[in-house]
């Protein structure tokens, strides 16, 4: 059983001592060396204990099961599960600074880590393309072990050393990839900090990708908003979800005035866009993963379930469904209207300047015009309707309003 005792680490910092299983899953918790760097939510998670707190985290760590063809490509590389792979890369990510090592081993962060070390793209290529024999000599060696989310997604290294994430679309719903582009465009015009996206085309498979740079670094992790209210019970019914959210992020030590007028500014842009998808795991918090300080909001990502994505054309044309009492909306409330009554976005936006989005309309005119899945009534309505919500936004932050 020594074999599978290890370290979890957060850079040379020994921060703890568990037990696998036989399938790679955690099984005992067995001594805590530093509570401090215990990644949050482990140790005082509201409904778990800290073995299983710590399996929560772990799970959350691998790449889902609902991943496109994941089952295939685990059977090829004779693999049980995700946590069996993402042990094969000693738990190592892109988004925070915390590994795995046997308890036997002597390995240090700075000689493994991938900010600064070159990784395979092995796993990247097997997740994205169809591939049936794998190469001699495959290497494991990924960050693409732990990318989370159910689109596929591999990281690479550009010429100039930037590691960026490249994120797949849907054939039959080609959207994503554009709102993507679009969502940063606009969280450009209005100064507010956010991932930029890129389209990529890939001519041979008739498929578009996003890409964009890491936003975390060496000495900067990002900590999802699930984690911190893995601390806290559910918020009940009668609270403000919103109000609750704050406050457990200030009762976890994340000064409101840090990251207050960067959060609203963020769903306030989500109500323009009408992003149906902003759950806990897709935002959150950057933390000097040394000093443990925490920095502030993360940029903005992950918005490209917007834009009525996966609304039928026709549906674009019928009030109802693009009204936002009827566009579904996350983490606080289930729709687009209800949510922005609860965020005080009078207070936090009324200096966004949002006259400034007046060149979006040909951007996306432009952009869209890539997009040969996508028909051509489509691609006028979104702008049509995308048009609309800014105008009512505009009307929305007027001081008698």
């Amino acid at each position: 059983m020594s074999d599978f005792t290890f370290l979890l680490k957060h850079k040379d910092i020994t921060v703890l001592k568990f037990i696998f299983d036989e399938k790679y899953q955690i099984k005992t918790l067995v001594n805590v060396y530093n509570a401090n760097h215990t990644p949050v939510g482990i140790l005082n998670n509201y409904t778990l204990s800290a073995t299983d707190g710590l399996q929560y985290w772990w799970s959350h760590r691998t790449i889902p099961a609902s991943r496109n063809n994941l089952e295939n490509k685990l059977e090829l590389l004779d693999i049980k599960n995700t946590s069996e792979l993402l042990h094969k890369s000693f738990g190592l990510s892109l988004t925070d600074h915390y590994w795995i090592m046997p308890e036997s081993t002597e390995l240090k962060w700075h000689d493994i880590n991938y900010y600064e070390n070159d990784f395979s793209d092995n796993i990247g290529k097997l997740l994205f393309d169809n591939i049936n024999q794998l190469p001699d000599n495959f290497n494991y060696n990924s960050p693409d072990n732990s990318s989370d989310g159910n689109l596929q997604k591999k990281w690479a290294i550009d010429e100039s050393g930037v590691r960026v994430l490249i994120k797949g679309g849907d054939v039959f719903s080609p959207q994503e990839a554009f709102n993507e582009v679009i969502a940063s465009k606009v969280f450009e015009l209005l100064n507010i900090p956010h991932a930029n996206y890129k389209l990529l085309e890939a001519k041979e498979k008739k498929v578009f990708y996003s890409v964009t740079p890491n936003f975390t670094s060496e000495n900067i992790e990002f900590i999802n908003a699930n984690h911190i209210m893995a601390s806290f019970p559910p918020a009940k019914q009668n609270i403000n979800k919103y109000e609750y959210f704050i406050s457990c992020c200030e009762e976890s030590g994340i000064k409101r005035e840090l990251f207050e007028k960067d959060l609203v500014s963020m769903f306030f842009v989500d109500y323009i866009l009408g992003n149906k998808d902003r759950h806990y795991r897709n935002f959150g918090f950057l933390r000097d993963s040394e000093t443990l300080e925490w920095k502030g909001l993360a940029p903005v990502f992950d918005t490209g379930n917007s834009l009525f994505e996966g609304l039928a054309d026709i549906d674009l044309h019928d009030n109802y469904f693009t009204d936002s009492i009827n566009i579904e909306a996350k983490p606080f409330a289930s729709n687009q209207q209800e949510q922005l009554n609860l965020i005080p976005f009078k207070k936090y936006c009324s200096d966004l300047r949002l006259d400034k989005l007046e060149g979006i309309y040909s951007f996306v005119d432009n952009l869209l015009e890539k997009n040969y899945r996508m028909s051509s009534d489509r691609k006028q309505m979104v702008n049509r309707l995308l048009r609309e919500r800014i105008e009512y936004a505009k009307r929305l932050l007027l001081p008698m309003n």
